[in-house]
């Protein structure tokens, strides 16, 4: 019988299940009282997906119970058939061996007639049909055991090959679990291809360049910075060059939900000499370094703001959601600049997509081309 699934079968899912259930009790403690939006961008963004994850095991885990249901019954038919076949064959040959040893003699004196019909050819010969009617019925309850033990693990064959290329998600200790976290099961990291997990993920592009605007920073790092909305705002308002990214929709339902995104940029001189890595650009009107993006939804990073003097690249420093942040952004001087690589990551489906971009103000405004990767001589290829 098959009696395992594909994935590890010491893993009690109900049990893991409420693990995380208590995990998201506790950040939900440590949050109470902090604005939504915070909160959507927290751990708590990772817990519920694994939640979904463990969800969805559980529902595959009822397959088991009948692929066994199924194999015992067709096992005990089997027994049956062959069962029958025997018993007939014993009838057969304790006939003969009765009438070999004249053990009949009464029978056949007293009826006559029920002796020559048990030891008729005729009689004989429809047991012998019956007992090779069960061994056929047996052999085709045997075959039709193997067929459904194939198709099962053909099944798992095929759910394994052909599993999502997203993160390695799982329930582990309740320390890895973490947005993006690899969690280790047993020894051996539970992957969604493992799961039978539909292969989704995100679909970044890049959509054009954000025309220079007024933002608030506001003091308060939950809040960050944000387009300025009121007077007050707009007085102590800053401007700003942007960089818009889309979520697109592809067919066949394999788009996803980017739950932590971060924008890395570096910026190029003129001449390609001079360089500047931002790991963690500030995205606009988030609470941390990183951002959500449903699937069609778009979101703008910060790619310079305007200072007295130049215009100056943001450093995001919120990395760890448990800290308070008295200054959740360093500023960098990038008034040279000419061409910026950016670089959107999604730290839990680990999906990534780059561009580089000619950024420059003809007096006019601010334009912009997507250059091939090529072009850069300081990444050729």
């Amino acid at each position: 019988m098959r009696k395992e699934l594909d994935r590890p079968a010491e893993v009690d899912w109900e049990r893991e299940k409420q693990r995380v259930l208590r995990e998201v009790e506790h950040e939900n403690n440590i949050f109470r009282g902090i604005d939504p939006d915070y909160v959507k961008q927290a751990r708590l963004k990772g817990l519920y997906e694994q939640l979904k994850t463990i969800e969805e095991a559980l529902s595959r885990e009822s397959d088991v119970p009948i692929v066994q249901e199924i194999n015992e019954g067709i096992g005990m038919r089997i027994v049956l058939q062959f069962l029958g076949a025997v018993i007939t064959l014993l009838v057969i040959a304790t006939l003969q061996l009765l009438n070999y040893l004249q053990a009949l003699e009464y029978i056949k004196v007293h009826t006559p007639k029920l002796y020559a019909h048990l030891l008729s050819p005729t009689f004989t010969l429809a047991l012998l049909a019956v007992a090779v009617s069960f061994v056929v019925r047996g052999f085709l309850e045997l075959r039709k055991r193997r067929a459904t033990s194939r198709g099962a693990k053909l099944e798992g064959f095929k759910q394994e090959t052909h599993g999502e290329h997203s993160p390695t998600t799982g329930i582990g200790s309740t320390g890895n679990i973490t947005a993006g976290g690899n969690i280790i099961i047993g020894g051996s990291l539970a992957t969604p291809s493992t799961l039978g997990l539909a292969p989704k993920h995100p679909h970044f592009e890049f959509v054009g360049i954000g025309f220079p605007r007024d933002l608030h920073i506001s003091p308060s790092y939950e809040e960050g910075i944000v387009v300025a909305t009121t007077l007050e705002q707009q007085r102590a308002s800053v401007s700003a060059l942007t960089l818009r990214f889309r979520n697109v929709p592809k067919g066949n339902s394999v788009s996803a939900t980017a739950l932590n995104v971060v924008c890395q940029l570096r910026f190029y001189s003129k001449e390609w000499s001079r360089t500047a890595d931002i790991d963690y650009a500030v995205w606009l009107e988030s609470p941390c370094d990183c951002t959500d993006m449903e699937v069609g939804d778009t979101r703008e990073s910060i790619l310079v703001i305007r200072s007295p003097d130049s215009w100056n690249a943001l450093q995001d420093l919120r990395h760890h959601i448990n800290r308070e942040y008295e200054q959740y952004f360093r500023e960098f001087d990038v008034e040279w600049f000419t061409y910026v690589k950016a670089t959107l990551v999604d730290q839990t489906s680990h999906t990534s997509a780059s561009w580089l971009l000619h950024i420059w103000n003809d007096g006019r405004g601010w334009c912009h081309t997507v250059m091939d990767p090529s072009q850069n001589p300081r990444e050729p290829g």
